[in-house]
C-alpha cells in the first residue's frame, strides 16, 4: 500500500518537474521540426505536411504553416500555406494544389511571431502529379468572338496562372480564375462555328469537354443587288467578324473594305460575264446565302485594231460598263510594264504610250498586251505595228507658207525634202493634234519628201510644187506717209512669212537702197506692208526675196515725202541717245551720242571715235572754221586731227555748263546759275549775270536778241542788258522737253521729238505743229544742219535732206 503511494507520489513530482523544465526553456527564438511529407501511396491521391514546435516562444504567434517551391530553400515569398488553428506545438496540412508531374518539391514549416520569423528543416518530395482538371459546365454556351465564358468544375490551378482553355485547339489568350472557376474570353482566331472546350493543366487535359457554338451572322439588308467591279456593296446585320468572314459570288471572293459587327462593306470582284451571281456569306466555315440573287452586268475590253498600230501612236484600249478612272489596271506589253505616269484614264477609255519600251519593239513582230488586275489576267490581245505613212493634207499643188501633212508612224526620224531647197536637205516637224507642220519658206518648184529613221525605216515618196509667186499690181501707184498701208495683190504670194526667210523688198532706185518688209496677210491675194519704214522721197519697186533670191516680178511706185534720202554713212548703226547731237561741216559729220563722240568722213564714208571725251556730251558747234564739243561740265573741247586719229583737246570754263550760243562769230555760253562767258579762241571773258536766271535747254542770240527755251516757255531778252523783252508760253501738246534736239534752219529752229519734230519762227515768235505723220526709219534720229543751214536727219546709217 505504501509503496503504491510511493509511486503515485512520484509520478505526480515528475510530473510536476517536467512542467516547471517547460516553463523555464522558453525563450525569444522558439525551435520548429518539419516532418517528412505523407504520401497516400502517389501524389495523386494527395500529400500532408506535418511539423512540431520543440522550443517555444514568450511571444505570441502571429502566422503558422508551411512554404512550398520548385527551389531549395522556400520562403514565405513562394507558395504560402497557412493552418487555421495557431499555437499548437504539432500541426499538419493537407496539400489541395494541384501538383506538377515529375518535379521535385521542397518544404519547410513556418512560425511568425512578434519578433521573429522562424523556419523549420527543409524536405522534399518528388511529385506524379495531381487529378487532372474536371469540366462541370461552361456559361454561355453559345457566344462570339471577344465574349468572355465562366467554365466551373475542379482540379484547376489555384492560383489561375497555369489554367490553358481551349476551343478545339484555338487556345484562348486571356485566362483567369482558380481552383473551381476560370474565366475564358473566346479567341478571334477560332474559325468553326462548333468547338470542344477543354481545359489543360501542366500538359494534362481535363478528363471531359463541353460543346460551345459561336452565334451564327444574320443578314438584314444589301445595299445593291445590281452591279460590276468596282461597285461598293453594304450588307447589314449582326455577328459579323471581319476576320472570319468571306463574301462570295458564286465563288468570286469579293474584297472586303470595312467592316463591324454589324456591318460589312465589299468591293464586286471582276467576273467579266454578265448573270446572276448567288452572294454568299461564309463565316467559321458557315454558309450563309442572301435570298436574293445580284445581278452583275457584263464588262468588257475591247483590244487594238486588227490592222494593226502606227508606231509612236497613243494605244487606245476601251471597254463596256467600265469606268477607268475607278479600274485598277496594270498593262503589261510583252511582259514589259507599263508605268502608270505615261497613262492617261477617262471614264470610257485608257489611254498610254510604248515610250518606255520603244527601242526593244520591232516594226515586223507580232506583240500582245495584257491587262491585268493584281496577278489575275482579265484580257489579252495581239497586235503590230504599221508601215509609217506620210501624206499632204488635201494639197497637191501649195504656195509658201505652213505644209500640214498626215505623218502616222513617224516618230524618232526626219522628214527628208528633196527639191531646189536652199539650205539643208531633211527638215524637222512639229506635231499638233495628230497633224505635222512643215514650217519652212521654199523656192518654187517641184519637191518630194519622204520619213526615215532607222528603227521604222522609209516611208513611201510624196510629192508637191510650189507656185512661183506674181506680183499683178499695187492699190495705187504713188503713196506718202500719210497712207497706212501699201496693199499688194498677187498670185502664189506666200500664206506665211516665217523666221525672216521670205521677204517683201523696197529698193531705192536712186540709191539702190534696198530692205526688207514682213507682210502682214489678209488672204492669199492681199499681202499689206506698212510703209513708215520707208527711206524717204523718190522712186521705189517691191518684189519677193527668199533667203537672197528674188522670186518674183517687181512692181514700180512713187514716195511723197519732207525728206530725200542723200547718203548713208556705213556701219553707223547704233540708235541715238536722247540727247545725241550732230554738226555737218564740209565733208565731215560731227556726232555725239552723249557718252560717245564719233566724225564720220562722208567721202570716204570711215568712221573714227574722237579719244579725250570723257564726259557727257552736251553740245557741239562750229566758230569758223573751228568746231567745239562741250561737257556738262564747263569743259570745251577742240578737234584735230592727229596722225589720222582725231584727238580733243580740254580747255576749262569757269562753271558747269547750261546752254551755248554763237554771237559775233565767237562761242558763248550761259553756266547753270546764269552767268554767260564768250570764247574766241583765246580767253574766257566774262560778260554779265542775267537777272532771275532759270535753267534753260537751248539757247540762240541774233544781234539784238538772246532766246531762251525753257520749260514751257520762250524768254526773249536784250542781248546786251540780258533783260526780258518777251515770254512765249508753249501751245504744244504733250511736248516733252526731256527728248529734244534743237537746230538752227533756214526755216526756224527745228525742235526733234519722239520721231517728230516742229519748227519755232524766229520772225513771228510761232510754233508750228509737229509734223504728224513721223519720219523716216525706224529709230529715233538726229536733226543736224550744214554750212548753209539746211536741215538734215540721220536715222540708222542714213542720211536724208529736208
Amino acid at each position: 500500500m505504501n509503496t503504491i503511494r510511493n509511486a503515485l507520489l512520484l509520478a505526480i513530482f515528475s510530473l510536476i518537474f517536467v512542467n516547471c523544465q517547460k516553463d523555464y526553456q522558453k525563450s525569444d527564438i522558439l525551435v520548429l521540426s518539419t516532418k517528412k511529407v505523407a504520401i497516400n501511396g502517389s501524389t495523386t491521391n494527395g500529400v500532408t505536411f506535418s511539423a512540431s514546435i520543440l522550443l517555444d516562444s514568450e511571444d505570441a504567434i502571429l502566422e503558422q504553416g508551411f512554404v512550398v517551391a520548385l527551389n531549395m530553400k522556400p520562403t514565405i515569398e513562394d507558395e504560402l500555406l497557412h493552418v487555421q488553428e495557431l499555437g499548437n506545438s504539432d500541426f499538419s496540412l493537407k496539400y489541395n494544389n494541384v501538383l506538377i508531374p515529375d518535379t521535385m518539391y521542397y518544404v519547410r514549416s513556418f512560425v511568425k511571431t512578434e519578433k521573429h520569423l522562424v523556419y523549420g528543416n527543409e524536405v522534399e518530395f518528388y511529385s506524379n502529379g495531381s487529378q487532372p482538371p474536371v469540366i462541370s459546365k461552361i456559361e454561355p454556351s453559345v457566344a462570339f468572338w471577344g465574349d468572355t465564358i465562366l467554365i466551373t468544375g475542379e482540379n484547376f490551378d489555384k492560383y489561375g496562372k497555369n489554367n490553358k482553355v481551349l476551343f478545339d485547339h484555338f487556345l484562348s489568350k486571356k485566362v483567369w480564375g482558380g481552383e473551381d472557376t476560370i474565366y475564358a474570353i473566346v479567341p478571334a482566331e477560332l474559325n468553326k462555328k462548333e468547338s470542344e472546350v477543354s481545359v489543360s493543366l501542366y500538359e494534362q487535359d481535363s478528363k471531359n469537354t463541353i460543346s460551345f457554338e459561336i452565334f451564327s451572322p444574320i443578314i438584314e439588308k444589301v445595299s445593291i443587288t445590281e452591279g460590276q467591279f468596282p461597285d461598293t456593296v453594304l450588307i447589314s446585320g449582326d455577328w459579323f467578324n471581319t476576320e472570319n468572314v468571306n463574301v462570295l459570288l458564286d465563288g468570286y471572293e469579293c474584297k472586303l473594305l470595312s467592316g463591324s459587327k454589324d456591318k460589312l462593306s465589299f468591293i464586286v470582284p471582276f467576273i467579266g460575264a454578265g448573270g446572276e451571281y448567288s452572294l454568299q456569306l461564309s463565316q467559321a466555315g458557315e454558309k450563309i446565302i442572301v435570298d436574293n440573287d445580284f445581278q452583275y452586268n457584263k464588262q468588257e475590253i475591247y483590244g487594238l485594231p486588227e490592222d494593226g498600230v502606227f508606231y509612236g501612236d497613243k494605244m487606245v484600249i476601251t471597254g463596256n460598263n467600265i469606268d477607268f478612272r475607278r479600274f485598277p489596271l496594270t498593262i503589261y506589253v510583252d511582259n514589259h510594264f507599263m508605268n502608270v505616269a505615261n497613262y492617261h484614264k477617262y471614264q470610257d477609255s485608257i489611254i498610254f504610250s510604248l515610250t518606255n519600251v520603244f527601242y526593244e519593239l520591232k516594226k515586223d513582230n507580232a506583240y500582245y498586251i495584257e491587262q491585268k488586275i493584281s496577278r489575275d489576267k482579265i484580257f489579252e490581245s495581239i497586235f503590230s505595228f504599221k508601215n509609217p505613212h506620210i501624206e499632204m493634207i488635201d494639197m497637191e499643188t501649195i504656195v509658201n507658207g505652213t505644209l500640214m501633212v498626215n505623218a502616222m508612224g513617224c516618230s524618232f526620224g526626219m522628214v527628208y525634202l528633196q527639191g531646189p531647197v536652199t539650205e539643208s536637205h531633211y527638215l524637222t516637224m512639229t506635231r499638233n493634234k495628230g497633224e505635222w507642220s512643215l514650217r519652212y519658206d521654199l523656192l518654187p518648184g517641184l519637191y518630194q519628201f519622204y520619213y526615215e529613221s532607222e528603227i521604222l525605216g522609209r516611208s513611201e515618196t510624196n510629192e508637191f510644187t510650189i507656185l512661183e509667186p506674181q506680183l499683178n499690181s499695187l492699190e495705187k501707184n504713188s503713196y506718202s506717209r500719210k497712207d497706212e498701208l501699201i496693199v499688194v495683190n498677187g498670185d502664189n504670194l506666200p500664206i506665211n512669212m516665217w523666221s525672216g526667210n521670205t521677204n517683201f523688198k523696197i529698193k531705192h532706185l536712186d540709191s539702190d537702197r534696198v530692205f526688207h518688209f514682213n507682210g502682214r496677210v489678209e488672204n492669199l491675194k492681199n499681202n499689206q506692208i506698212n510703209p513708215l519704214w520707208l527711206i524717204g522721197k523718190g522712186e521705189y519697186e517691191i518684189y519677193l526675196e527668199l533667203r537672197g533670191e528674188k522670186i518674183s516680178n517687181a512692181l514700180s511706185f512713187t514716195f511723197e515725202d519732207d525728206f530725200e534720202y542723200v547718203d548713208s554713212v556705213a556701219g553707223f548703226v547704233k540708235p541715238p541717245n536722247w540727247n545725241t547731237k550732230g554738226l555737218k561741216w564740209k565733208d565731215n559729220l560731227f556726232i555725239g551720242d552723249g557718252w560717245h563722240s564719233y566724225l564720220v568722213n562722208l567721202d570716204s564714208k570711215a568712221i573714227k571715235g574722237v579719244e579725250g571725251i570723257e564726259s557727257a556730251l552736251m553740245d557741239i558747234v562750229r566758230v569758223g572754221d573751228n568746231v567745239f564739243f562741250l561737257d556738262e561740265f564747263g569743259m570745251i573741247y577742240t578737234i584735230e586731227d592727229v596722225v589720222d586719229q582725231w584727238q580733243a583737246s580740254a580747255i576749262e570754263m569757269s562753271e558747269l555748263v547750261d546752254a551755248t550760243f554763237l554771237r559775233d562769230n565767237e562761242l558763248w555760253y550761259i553756266t547753270r546759275n546764269g552767268k554767260v562767258y564768250n570764247y574766241n579762241g583765246g580767253d574766257i571773258q566774262f560778260f554779265g549775270s542775267i537777272p532771275n536766271y532759270e535753267r534753260s535747254i537751248y539757247a540762240y542770240a541774233n544781234n539784238y536778241e538772246l532766246f531762251l527755251f525753257k520749260q514751257t516757255n520762250v524768254e526773249i531778252r536784250d542781248i546786251n542788258s540780258l533783260l526780258v523783252n518777251e515770254v512765249i508760253e508753249y501751245d504744244i501738246d504733250d511736248f516733252m522737253w526731256t527728248e529734244k534736239n534743237f537746230v538752227p534752219s533756214k526755216n526756224g529752229i527745228a525742235i526733234y521729238h519722239n520721231r517728230t519734230f516742229s519748227f519755232f519762227d524766229l520772225d513771228n515768235r510761232t510754233f508750228s505743229s509737229p509734223n504728224e505723220y513721223g519720219l523716216p526709219g525706224y529709230y529715233e534720229s538726229v536733226l543736224f544742219n550744214d554750212d548753209n543751214d539746211d536741215l538734215f536727219l540721220l536715222n540708222e546709217n542714213f542720211i536724208y535732206k529736208y
